[in-house]
């Protein structure tokens, strides 16, 4: 009898394996399984928790233990599937604002448990023993931060092991003894692909095991993987991902588990201009059920390694929007100067509440970065957005074209969520009278008036004003090119 099952098993891989590995399948196949919200910043610890018991509840073929507690006492949940002798570990969020690869494991295991009769999914069960801490950092995660509430990056702490997070990762990487590791992140940044502008998607890297950047049996695996995935989604990101660019870190986690004989993988999510909220969730839900299925099937001893180094590194910075060689007026006092100006637009989460904000994340010579939105300030200023009092806290549409980009009502009471207190520093410390501007600019009396503006400055809100650089005689209000108010234009286009 066990002849005759085996007999059929290798039937069953053999003509699983002659089928390609169908991506386009599986990209419309994440919408059934979807478990996260629109928001990922809206995926709290809670929802994790009830979403993985449920799964662990309804279906027999997951098995869910706790990996151990945060800081605070929320649960780190171990969710495995799979019966299989090569034994894969993944961990996801362990900087608790970098929840997109949750997002997509919740679904995975969603699939695995609805479909056990799917032929992948049978392949993955009889070869494999997944295994994944689905939200490494809850804590962090609450909050929407990085760190953990010991203020340590779990990341860096693969060896003091002080945080009972890096603890229970490390217990559960003795206790498993993987072959494979999957690390997965966000970026925090806004990168390009190499020298090509284009927006990264997604980067991955086979982190080294040494100083020496060599190369080992289980970095070569790593190496294979990361080839296999980016060429299964190609279709879908060719041109938008790259080579994650570290140096060797023995105290950061990837790297430990590559010196440790463990396969491992990293895979950071980026940015993307699609309509769908959850594009990138589905390139990794892809990206892992095909590195998935070359371990099962053993497709990844097939692999070319060399196209590895053939994938382009990151490129440059990338801000949201970017004014290019500008004349800059600071509305500080200080002479105007030219240089280059990157905005991001940015989000943090207060308790449970997600605000929009924009911020000058940097300025100077920024001729090494590049942005998604490039404003040519060649014969333009740029200078702080006025800041109007009114009856109301509403600007309109005339006021936005006459530069207006805040408006501070005249009554201002607490329930209306802008404290005395702040009203004060803000008239005080973080505005300065427009003829500060005027000092420094050819820009006429009738175009400023006497209202006040904010300050440009890095690390504060990018609420700007950029005019022509014309004949002073001639220069009306109308010369007013472009009123920048939350990083975004929102006039001049």
């Amino acid at each position: 009898m066990k002849i005759h099952i085996a007999f059929w098993w290798v039937i069953l891989l053999a003509v699983y394996c002659k089928a390609q590995f169908d991506a386009q399948i599986y990209y419309n196949l994440y919408s059934e399984y979807q478990l996260a919200p629109d928001d990922l910043m809206q995926m709290t610890p809670r929802l994790v928790s009830e979403k993985v018991r449920d799964l662990a509840g309804k279906y027999p073929s997951l098995q869910l233990k706790e990996a151990g507690r945060s800081v605070e006492g929320r649960p780190l949940h171990h969710l495995a599937f799979g019966d299989g002798a090569t034994k894969l570990l993944l961990w996801s969020q362990m900087h608790g604002d970098e929840p997109t690869a949750t997002a997509a494991l919740l679904a995975l295991f969603h699939f695995f448990g609805n479909q056990p009769h799917d032929s992948l999914v049978t392949i993955l069960r009889k070869n494999l023993s997944i295994h994944a801490i689905i939200m490494l950092n809850p804590d962090g995660a609450q909050r929407f931060q990085r760190r953990n509430m010991q203020d340590i990056d779990i990341n860096r702490d693969a060896r003091l092991v002080q945080s009972p997070e890096a603890q229970a990762l490390k217990r559960l990487k003795e206790h498993l003894d993987p072959q494979f590791g999957f690390n997965l992140h966000d970026m925090r940044g806004r990168e390009t692909v190499g020298k090509e502008g284009k927006l990264l998607n997604l980067a991955f890297m086979a982190p080294p095991f040494n100083e020496a950047d060599e190369d080992s049996p289980s970095r070569s695996r790593a190496k294979r993987l990361v080839v296999i995935m980016k060429e299964t989604l190609e279709p879908f990101i060719g041109g938008h991902m790259a080579r994650y660019k570290a140096d060797y870190m023995p105290r950061a986690f990837g790297d430990a588990m590559q010196n440790w004989g463990i396969s491992t993988v990293l895979i950071e999510s980026g940015m993307h201009d699609r309509a769908d909220p959850h594009f990138i969730v589905r390139m990794n839900f892809i990206a892992l059920l095909r590195a998935f299925d070359a371990i099962a099937t053993g497709y990844i001893d097939d692999a070319d390694e060399s196209g590895y180094d053939s994938i382009p590194l990151e490129g440059k910075e990338l801000f949201d929007l970017f004014i290019r060689d500008v004349l800059i007026i600071t509305g500080s006092g200080i002479p105007p100067f030219r240089g280059d100006i990157g905005i991001n637009v940015m989000r943090r989460k207060n308790d449970d509440t997600i605000v929009k904000f924009s911020q000058i994340a940097d300025l100077g010579d920024l001729s090494i970065t590049t942005g998604r939105q490039i404003i040519d300030g060649q014969n333009l200023i740029v200078a702080p957005g006025f800041i109007g009092i009114s009856e109301d806290s509403v600007i309109t549409e005339v006021a936005v074209a006459a530069g207006f980009t805040r408006v501070i009502p005249k009554k201002i009471r607490q329930d209306e969520g802008l404290a005395l207190d702040s009203l004060q520093r803000f008239r005080t410390e973080w505005t300065v009278r427009a003829d500060e501007v005027r000092r420094y600019t050819s820009i006429p009396a009738n175009a400023l008036g006497v209202q006040r503006t904010g300050l440009i400055k890095s690390g504060y809100t990018a609420d700007l004003i950029v005019f022509r650089d014309s004949d002073p005689q001639s220069l009306e209000s109308v010369h007013i090119k472009y009123v920048i108010k939350d990083g975004e234009i929102v006039y001049g286009l």
